[in-house]
């Protein structure tokens, strides 16, 4: 267990050690008192502060065990809370500013791995959530423009630097191999009897798709979505939006009960995390990962309603 938890080796893409991590995750974040998440979303980021000692050029990889990607996304993961925790707060005190310094080393820890999906994950989820915000307080066209005056900016950065620069942006080769993995991936369940319910199983899927593209073989979907729909079929499918239905129902009940920076931070947590599988098989990548997306699900469920106010 031990062996699975530090290293990206697991017995296969998912197991039932993989589910085993998920729920206890669940269950650890939903017996944790609603006071204490204000510091519990935050202190995490203190663990990062001695990889400053470590950060060498792009691409950088602080745990060689299990590449730069993995780390990525954890960086990406609290860079999005704290921001927009900082956000919500927009107050004075010794505390805002203590944390205020940790977006931007956070963030340069998340350049410095060339991870462009941690990258966009991160900065989409912030965006949304902020969006979201200034329409609820009837800023529709100021967050329009401030959004609008972002993408202008990166895509002018993106126009000025070359292809040869250290600027994250689109790789033509890296890119294309990607769409032609997803194509297979996504025909597969309609390739066999029963495929299209069951999908072909997490064991075979690789075997079935290897897509030869520039002396690489590519044998994951780099989707996490198009794995499980070609791994698991429509039941695995289903599955899926079941757990995020049951997850928002949740949260809606208890949104009431929840300070707005949690609110917030749960928002843009939650959205990077679902975000992040459009651009890799994250979840299937490291256990570690697995068990801060528990915790993050485990957020509402530690609210709870008093009897009087059930329905």
């Amino acid at each position: 267990s031990v062996r699975e938890w530090w290293f990206n080796n697991p017995p296969h893409p998912a197991s039932i050690i993989d589910g085993l991590l998920l729920i206890s995750a669940i269950v650890c974040a939903s017996a944790i008192s609603p006071e204490r998440w204000n510091r519990l979303l935050l202190l995490p980021a203190l663990g990062f502060l001695p990889l400053l000692a470590t950060i060498t050029a792009k691409p950088w990889t602080p745990n060689p065990f299990v590449g730069s990607n993995q780390a990525a996304y954890l960086f990406g993961l609290s860079f999005s809370i704290i921001s927009i925790w900082l956000f919500a707060k927009l107050q004075r005190s010794w505390f805002i500013l203590a944390v205020s310094p940790f977006p931007l080393l956070l963030f340069i820890f998340l350049w410095q791995t060339g991870s462009r999906a941690a990258l966009v994950s991160a900065l989409v989820s912030c965006l949304v959530v902020f969006a979201a915000r200034q329409m609820k307080k009837k800023n529709f066209w100021k967050s329009v423009g401030f959004i609008g005056g972002i993408l202008i900016a990166v895509y002018l950065l993106r126009v000025i630097f070359s292809n040869n620069s250290s600027l994250p942006g689109l790789k033509t080769g890296s890119d294309l191999g990607r769409l032609m993995a997803y194509e297979c991936f996504a025909a597969l369940p309609f390739t066999g009897n029963n495929r299209l319910i069951y999908g072909v199983g997490f064991d075979r899927v690789g075997e079935l798709c290897q897509v030869e593209f520039q002396g690489l073989t590519l044998d994951h979907a780099h989707n996490l979505y198009l794995q499980i729909w070609a791994s698991t079929g429509i039941l695995g499918v289903t599955g899926v939006f079941l757990i995020i239905f049951l997850v928002l129902r949740k949260y809606s009940s208890v949104q009431g009960l929840m300070p707005e920076p949690i609110c917030l931070c749960w928002q843009t947590a939650s959205i990077y995390i679902l975000a992040q599988g459009f651009f890799d098989t994250s979840l299937l990548h490291w256990p570690l990962i697995i068990v801060y997306t528990g915790i993050v699900v485990g957020i509402p469920y530690s609210f709870k309603l008093l009897p009087s106010e059930r329905s």
